[in-house]
């Protein structure tokens, strides 16, 4: 009996042992995070897309212009970059730009939320061209660990693609692009 006693205690003391234990490894720390990420970092000045280069300070996108100076064309561009977003990027930026596609749930960090203000709202259209142009491959130092699943769309869509995309995610989300000041 006295045996008996004690392989029920020992059976019983070693799963209590092993649960204190897990449960005090999955406490959270109050320590810093090893590194710090920056996620919309200074883009650089100038970027080479498909043999030329592009100054991200002066540029601007060619189609703008168009919004004013000629709607029907202006239109006719963001409806293209409607099919660019939606044969390449919806996937994980999501059918309604909010940064919920179905690719989304397996990303970390997640995809933007172009609907979220603190995103889209507060770029430059140089750096949203930047960005997808380069994705995280293209990234400086300070966005290291450079944790994003961003490609690079350089080599896969055109100048004007990516340009046109631009004109879509501004149009779609009714944010205006940020301009220098």
């Amino acid at each position: 009996e006295r045996l008996f006693i004690l392989r029920w205690l020992v059976m019983l003391s070693i799963p209590a042992v092993i649960a204190v234990f897990t449960g005090f490894s999955l406490l959270p720390s109050n320590q810093a995070p090893l590194v710090l990420r920056v996620v919309h970092p200074a883009p650089p000045g100038e970027i080479s897309f498909a043999g030329k280069t592009i100054n991200l300070r002066e540029a601007v996108n060619p189609f703008r212009e168009y919004e004013t100076a000629d709607p029907e064309k202006f239109a006719e561009h963001v409806e293209l970059g409607r099919k660019v977003y939606y044969e390449n990027c919806h996937y994980c930026h999501g059918d309604f730009l909010d940064g919920k596609g179905p690719f989304a749930t397996a990303l970390d960090p997640k995809p933007a939320n172009f609907q979220d203000v603190g995103t889209i709202a507060q770029l430059q259209e140089t750096y949203v061209f930047w960005r997808v142009a380069k994705g995280g491959p293209g990234l400086p130092n300070e966005s290291m660990p450079w944790q994003t699943a961003m490609p690079a769309w350089e080599g896969i869509l055109s100048e004007n693609d990516i340009w046109d995309v631009t004109l879509f995610l501004y149009k779609a989300t009714n944010h205006p692009p940020r301009t220098w000041e």
